[in-house]
């Protein structure tokens, strides 16, 4: 399968089909871009200086090469080689790279005192040679698909297209990754919307913030591929290819074509660049159909917004009947955004106004390829139901806690009356702050309220949690706490489950979704500013498995 071999570090190239960077296809990506992006957006330099204080490489963490002419592609270790890269070459990755200016800083402080004796073990080392790509497959899924340091969700679906455009089937991505053919599928028709989406982007956007990216990671996709996708799928009858999965729309006319491309390309540009559509007031279908639909709604009107949704029932209603709008087809406006001209789309509300006509998305998904892989999920709803409505069923039912809406400060609702300080001083702050105005404080404080929660339910519950050299949890910041929590191998997350399994999936989630790594980014003086989407994503996420944690060490559970 592999054979170990002793290399010159001059030999290695990174690769640039690595998932953990997805390209923009009409770029030719260069080691320079991809050096450029591990610096600002996967932690290299922190590697750099872990690698540099041990005196070497971690024994048994050989990278996975295979060659290509004379050089060795790295399929896994591309993290560490660009670590290595910075510490045997500190003047020419400042020289040669545009990064932001606390990357160079640290650069310029590692750089010194780099011993000879470190320097000689990282230029010739030991790796593993594989023959294939296709050998370093399950070693890479094993790592990144729930592993050691996990991939994005793009380079997730982008890791199955690559594969599936290949010639690996549903049964061997399985196989190896331990993912369901119904999950694979689902990654592969999101991955093609998304890639619509972005071609759209682009093409009515040439100047957008993302239409000349090299590397499409960066790009925040999760609100495209959840709410916005599963929104637009059922009532614009998005189709996919049943054996490539990609979104076809060959069943719409000229017309119907680019409105689509309008519309997707509209709602990312909101999105994106105009930062007035998120995560938080999107989060259900109800908050999609006031927000596009209804411009009297209780949330501040998205003027924006409400034109996207005229055109998506302008689509939806063409959808319906084909001759409806064929006489304007010049409706669908292609100027940039300060072209744009304000369109009267009253006449189309007007025909949409009609008895039995929801005015707005539809909630049923009408995706054919969906429906065999949802089958299941629905029919153990129905009995669900069944058995929830059956007055002779003495089991009790209790409707599922709804989160609270619209909170205007971060953990509204939540009261701490124990007297660890990081926990009731961070928390008062946080009651009393304005997010919008005190985004890097709020992200401090966040911080410090997590990782201060978590330490004393630790404590409260006396749980034996596992840390290596025996550093005391009170020691642990809240990525080191995370990692040590959900490491099953050390029986640490299997106490926590036993305790209460929401908080250790809602632990998992955190992990999983790298939290502490926008926490600690942007605390630690990152270039950009702090994401406040982002930050209410977080609050979201924890805010259940917090209220249960706050409860018991503030003594309101017995």
């Amino acid at each position: 399968m592999y054979k170990s071999i002793e290399i010159d570090f001059n030999d290695l190239v990174l690769d640039d089909q690595n998932p953990r960077f997805v390209t923009n296809s009409t770029k030719n990506i260069t080691n320079k871009d991809i050096m450029n992006y591990l610096i600002e957006f996967e932690e290299v330099v922190e590697l750099a200086e872990k690698i540099k204080a041990y005196g070497g490489l971690v024994p048994g963490e050989r990278l996975l090469v295979t060659k290509s002419n004379s050089k060795y592609i790295v399929l896994e270790g591309n993290r560490r080689t660009a670590a290595i890269t910075i510490i045997l070459n500190p003047n020419k990755i400042l020289d040669s790279l545009s990064i932001s200016t606390r990357y160079t800083r640290k650069i310029s402080d590692l750089r010194k005192n780099i011993s000879s004796e470190l320097k000689n073990s990282l230029s010739k080392f030991y790796v593993d040679e594989v023959s294939t790509r296709d050998d370093a497959i399950y070693s890479l899924t094993q790592r990144h698909i729930d592993g050691i340091k996990t991939w994005s969700q793009i380079s997730k679906m982008f890791f199955y297209q690559q594969h599936f455009e290949n010639g690996k089937d549903l049964k061997a991505l399985k196989s190896f990754t331990g993912e369901s053919t119904a999950s694979i599928k689902d990654s592969l028709r999101k991955y093609s919307f998304l890639r619509m989406v972005l071609d759209s982007y682009k093409k009515l956007y040439p100047k957008g913030r993302y239409s000349d990216s090299n590397i499409e990671t960066t790009i925040p996709t999760e609100l495209i591929i959840s709410r916005i996708y599963n929104s637009l799928k059922g009532p614009l009858k998005f189709k996919f290819e049943n054996n490539t999965f990609k979104m076809s729309t060959n069943e719409y006319n000229v017309y119907q074509k680019e409105l689509l491309t309008n519309i997707l390309a509209k709602i990312s540009y909101l999105y994106w660049d105009l930062k007035k559509i998120n995560t938080r007031n999107l989060n259900t279908k109800d908050n999609f159909q006031e927000v596009f639909f209804n411009s009297k709604n209780s949330l501040a009107t998205i003027e924006e917004a409400i034109e996207i949704g005229k055109l998506i029932k302008q689509l939806e209603a063409s959808l319906k009947n084909p001759t409806l709008f064929d006489d304007d087809i010049d409706s669908t406006n292609n100027d940039s955004p300060e072209q744009e001209q304000e369109q009267d789309l009253s006449s189309i509300e007007n025909s949409l106004d009609n008895p039995g006509n929801n005015n707005g998305i539809q909630n049923n998904d009408t995706n054919e390829t969906d429906e065999s892989d949802q089958k299941q999920d629905n029919d153990s709803e129905i009995e669900e139901t069944k058995r929830e409505n059956d007055p002779g069923n003495k089991r009790e039912y209790n409707k599922r806690q709804k989160e609270p809406k619209k909170r205007n400060y971060p953990f509204k609702g939540i009261n701490y009356s124990g007297n660890v300080i990081g926990i009731s001083q961070s928390l008062f702050e946080l009651h009393k702050i304005d997010i919008k105005i005190f985004s890097l404080a709020t992200t401090v404080l966040i911080r410090t309220f997590l990782e201060c929660t978590l330490q004393d339910y630790i404590m409260a519950n006396n749980f034996n949690i596992k840390v290596k050299n025996g550093i005391p949890v009170k020691e642990l910041s809240i990525d080191s706490l995370l990692k040590e929590c959900t490491d099953s191998s050390k029986g640490n997350f299997q106490q926590f489950e036993k305790k209460n399994r929401h908080v250790a999936r809602v632990l998992r989630e955190s992990f999983q979704k790298r939290d502490p790594d926008e926490l600690n980014i942007v605390a630690h003086g990152n270039h950009r500013e702090p994401s406040i989407d982002a930050l209410w994503e977080i609050e979201r996420r924890w805010y259940s498995a917090v209220k249960i944690m706050i409860e018991e060490i503030s003594g309101h559970i017995k």
